[in-house]
């Protein structure tokens, strides 16, 4: 199996067509390989950043689109009540057994994209109207009054 490194462990560069090699010890690295510019050994993960690629280019792309057409969420529950809406109908699609995978896959880019969403808004949004990400109606976790 061949995969690209964008940024090597060993020597901090890219490359293409790295050849990766199967690792039977059961740890969380699965494959092993050899830095092509040190010669030294770089061990990678279970997963596969080309692999998933594809499936964030679509995240994005849905994420783009949402950030087209609605403005930031108002508060953390409004970006919650998005997330779930979009999560039930994620499982609505689920509990269509013969739902196709493209429906199933369309619904969970919809969640994950969201969640994205939910992060930005929190971060940058948020943040710059000055709540830090907090909501007004959220409590402050104190104890008084009980």
């Amino acid at each position: 199996m061949k995969t690209s490194i964008s940024n090597c462990v060993r020597c901090g560069g890219a490359h293409e067509n790295v050849e990766l090699k199967p690792m039977t010890n059961g740890g969380k690295y699965t494959h092993y390989s050899t830095c092509p510019s040190t010669g030294e050994p770089i061990l990678v993960r279970s997963w596969f950043p080309d692999q998933a690629r594809p499936i964030l280019d679509r995240v994005f792309a849905e994420l783009g689109s949402a950030m087209d057409k609605f403005k930031p969420f108002n508060s953390q529950h409004e970006g919650y009540a998005v997330i779930l809406e979009k999560l039930d109908e994620l499982w609505d699609a689920i509990k269509e057994r013969d739902a196709p995978r493209s429906a199933l896959e369309g619904e969970a880019i919809q969640v994950a994209a969201m969640a994205v969403r939910f992060v930005f808004d929190m971060r940058f949004y948020f943040r710059e109207n000055g709540n830090g990400g907090s909501d007004d109606c959220a409590g402050d976790g104190s104890s008084e009054g009980d």
